[in-house]
């Protein structure tokens, strides 16, 4: 349904938004789905440009400042609006029987795709430092599923779930100089990794009319550890540093649960609305790098403090009669779990995304 689905999803979707509703499909097929989702993000301020990357979370993407510089440069650049996108796609079979409905699949579970360039002006009023900025993540689900109808209003299904996550971030501040000491000063991170881990979904949903349906779902908590490598080079007049090293981390992410409902306005239009609550305060990372440099530290295991919050989120679906293609698209708003301190373009106060779905 676009933006949601929990309370109204009854086609091989159910699979991501609640499996309980599987139940209602009928017979066997193959389906797959492209997600578009694109979201603008704004901020108070910028990325953070920090004193000391080994008591930050460089994982975020903040800078830190040079040592011949600390005292002159600002606490953050200047950009404070992106856009960013990604692409999903989601493929699923199923096989209707007289017991209940099996089904397998593949969707994307979260992902971010930020790239964008920023600067602030340099100390005399006249150079530019620049700053390039890559950071991309992709969480992919491989479920197994299974739904039944408890009479005839009331429907369960359950997701025994595979995880894989992919990483890339690469940052870069370069002095563009004319004179000086900080004259082809430049400052590069990269990481990459790939991990992995398994979760759960279990799902209701119960048809109160026949145009009417309600449905709550709960997600649980998950473990990822990811395997990959970390690498920071500074490079200026007088010095070359670079420290390289294999890394693994771990994340933690929380316990999600939600509440939905449907409304199918006639056979080809239908309107959906969730309230989903997502226990921030127990999502947790920690990274160890296998050789520890002057700036690359061994242990990184930053304190979130985040904010349990709800977002909201609303869909809708389109058939049309004509072509076997149905259209859906849908908007989600929700406070960011990070507080005023930790907030940046990376992590925005506020995040407002837009949905838009092609299916065959």
């Amino acid at each position: 349904m676009g933006g949601a689905g929990i309370g109204s999803c009854d086609d091989w979707s159910a699979i991501y938004w609640n499996p309980a509703g599987l139940a209602q499909v009928e017979g066997s097929s193959f389906a797959m789905e492209l997600h578009y989702i694109g979201s603008f993000r704004k901020a108070s301020q910028s990325l953070r440009n920090v004193n000391d990357i080994k008591k930050q979370n460089l994982f975020l993407g903040d800078f830190f400042k040079f040592p011949l510089t600390v005292n002159l440069e600002p606490d953050y650049f200047s950009n404070n609006s992106v856009f960013s996108a990604i692409l999903f796609p989601a493929l699923v079979w199923y096989q209707h029987f007289q017991w209940g409905t099996l089904a397998v699949g593949a969707y994307g579970v979260s992902g971010n795709n930020l790239g964008w360039k920023d600067k602030l002006i340099g100390f005399n009023g006249e150079d530019v430092v620049k700053a390039d900025i890559h950071l991309l993540n992709m969480t992919t689900a491989f479920p197994i599923s299974y739904a039944t109808k408890l009479g005839n209003k009331l429907m369960v299904g359950v997701n025994l779930v595979g995880l894989v996550s992919l990483s890339k971030k690469e940052i870069y501040k370069g002095y563009q100089a004319e004179t000086g000491s900080i004259k082809n000063t430049t400052f590069r991170f990269q990481s990459h990794g790939i991990g992995y881990g398994i979760s759960a979904d279990f799902g209701l949903m119960y048809e109160i009319l026949d145009d009417l349906t309600v449905g709550a779902v709960l997600k649980s908590p998950f473990n990822i550890q990811e395997y990959g490598e970390s690498t920071l080079e500074i490079t200026s007049k007088v010095t070359k540093i670079k420290e390289s090293s294999p890394a693994i981390s771990q994340v933690k992410q929380s316990l999600r649960t939600g509440l939905g409902i449907g409304y199918k306005v006639n056979p080809n239009f239908r309107l959906a609305f969730d309230i989903y609550w997502i226990k921030n305060s127990d999502f947790s990372t920690y990274i160890e790098h296998e050789k520890e440099g002057k700036y690359l530290a061994k242990e990184i295991n930053p304190l979130w403090d985040l904010q349990d919050h709800f977002m909201f989120r609303f869909g809708t679906e389109i058939k049309t009669d004509s072509l076997p293609l149905d259209l859906r698209f849908g908007f989600s708003t929700a406070p960011s779990p990070f507080k005023s301190d930790m907030a940046s373009l990376a992590t925005p106060s506020f995040r407002h995304v837009y949905v838009l779905t092609f299916g065959l």
